[in-house]
């Protein structure tokens, strides 16, 4: 028997962050256990696309090849189109080469890897952590208590307990709604609208099975007048038997601001602010926080609860995604095509500033 077997963590959530710390915990011998509030191929708002990035993190993490994400329905898709009112222009990039995966799909594919290490419990929810001497106890809404060494928060875009414990990363909110249109989508390439007036961008990519996903979001925060005067001719546009999902997301907004909390509890992924403040893709970040929380909170119980493991991971965390989300040229013309302004020195303005040029 290993000999952190008596070692009990839990992780909150079973997205890409939740599974990637389980995984990892578990295959270094700890007894892990994943409370997920949803059931079997619970659908997750998203444009659906794994950049090249995110599938070898998919890849390396999990054991899951292309063979993998074809076989739950994914598409390959290379190059991008970006539509402006002057025309549509081809976009070649490396970073533009990757797969569509409908969520639900890869969700339950990452779910299903980290089910032959760890025990998974659907439909169950956590609504609250008593920390003890030793212990966190969690309870959930089923009104079972389970106590645990350290707790990872992974709840995603939603989760409040990371917002009521102040380790959410004080995000800068921005808002994305998709639906699934049954189209034949031969194209293998995604399709950009920047829509200045939105703060953000439309979306057409393909995602096999016959159909496309088809979506729009803003990047920084907007009147909800505005948000409606777009959904409704979005939903009027897209004839389909699926509902529209839809849902805010949390972006990295820059500050430096502590993601755990010195009795054991850290926050990863959506949770803990991490979309990337420029396009909106979560996945990547959320598998690289979560695999960063497991070897954070395996420290900080190895090193009896020692809080410096996890400010390590606060400052990590940090310095990681500030480097990851480091303003680029490319990055800057984007967010000025979408109606804000280029990036500055410090992310917290730039994102909420409308560029009045872009009108």
């Amino acid at each position: 028997m290993n000999s952190d077997s008596w070692l009990r963590i839990a992780v909150v959530g079973g997205g890409p962050a939740g599974c990637s710390a389980a995984i990892a915990l578990a295959r270094s011998g700890i007894d892990v256990c994943v409370f997920e509030k949803g059931d079997h191929f619970r659908e997750k708002p998203c444009g659906d696309a794994l950049t090249s990035l995110t599938v070898e993190l998919i890849g390396e993490t999990f054991g899951l090849g292309e063979s993998d994400l074809s076989r739950v329905g994914g598409v390959r898709f290379r190059g991008a189109v970006l539509r402006q009112p002057s025309g549509s222009l081809p976009v070649d990039s490396p970073a533009l080469v990757g797969w569509s995966v409908r969520r639900s799909q890869l969700d339950q594919a990452l779910r299903d890897c980290v089910s032959r290490f760890a025990e998974i419990k659907y439909r169950t929810q956590v609504v609250r952590l008593t920390p003890g001497n030793r212990f966190i106890t969690a309870s959930t809404a089923q009104g079972a208590d389970s106590r645990f060494d350290a707790v990872i928060l992974a709840g995603g875009a939603g989760d409040r307990f990371t917002r009521n414990l102040g380790i959410d990363g004080e995000p800068r909110l921005g808002f994305a709604v998709r639906r699934y249109v049954r189209e034949d989508y031969a194209d293998s390439h995604l399709v950009v609208e920047p829509t200045p007036k939105l703060l953000g961008y439309a979306w057409e990519f393909p995602n096999g099975h016959g159909t496309r996903n088809v979506g729009l979001c803003a990047l920084a925060p907007v009147e909800r007048s505005v948000l409606v005067s777009f959904v409704k001719p979005f939903a009027a546009s897209t004839k389909s038997r699926e509902a529209i999902g839809g849902g805010s997301g949390p972006c990295w907004r820059g500050s430096f601001v502590k993601r755990h909390l010195p009795v054991g509890v850290v926050s990863c992924g959506d949770a803990a602010g991490l979309v990337d403040p420029f396009t909106g893709e979560g996945i990547s970040a959320a598998i690289r926080s979560g695999l960063l929380s497991a070897d954070c909170v395996l420290r900080f119980v190895k090193d009896g609860r020692n809080e410096a493991r996890l400010a390590e991971y606060s400052n990590r965390i940090h310095s990681i995604f500030s480097d990851a989300y480091r303003p680029s040229q490319a990055r800057i013309s984007f967010l000025t095509l979408c109606g804000l302004r280029g990036a500055e020195s410090r992310f917290g303005a730039y994102l909420a500033e409308k560029d009045d040029s872009a009108e």
